[in-house]
């Protein structure tokens, strides 16, 4: 809440339907993709809290995703995560998603 009003979104924060419109954890749901979430420690912006209480909520509503908290250096900007991190943490998690599915279709009989 303190977010949207520091950067000045033009948001109702009384209007609970609005919030509600704008909120992931509301649309979990509809989600039906693998989700990769990339997140540094000590976000002023979205709380370590949040995207972990987002990412059990996935787990809960057994959809599939990921979930990295990179710790923060004290040269890092809490806001950033570097070119280097993504590709690192990106390529780790592809490599773990096509295993899995390599060994899905293995156990399927589908593979040759």
């Amino acid at each position: 809440m303190n977010t949207l009003q520091r950067k000045g979104y033009a948001i109702d924060t009384n209007d609970d339907a609005a919030l509600l419109l704008r909120s992931p954890i509301a649309h979990i749901s509809e989600i039906d993709t693998p989700l990769f979430l990339l997140h540094r420690k000590g976000n002023p912006l979205i709380s370590d809290k949040e995207v972990t209480d987002f990412y059990q909520s996935m787990l809960a509503a057994e959809k599939v995703c990921f979930l990295t908290i990179r710790e923060k250096t004290p040269e890092d900007d809490p806001q950033k995560i570097s070119y280097e991190e993504v590709r690192d943490e990106t390529e780790a998690w592809v490599d773990e998603v096509m295993n899995e599915s390599v060994i899905q279709l293995k156990h399927s009989g589908l593979s040759r």
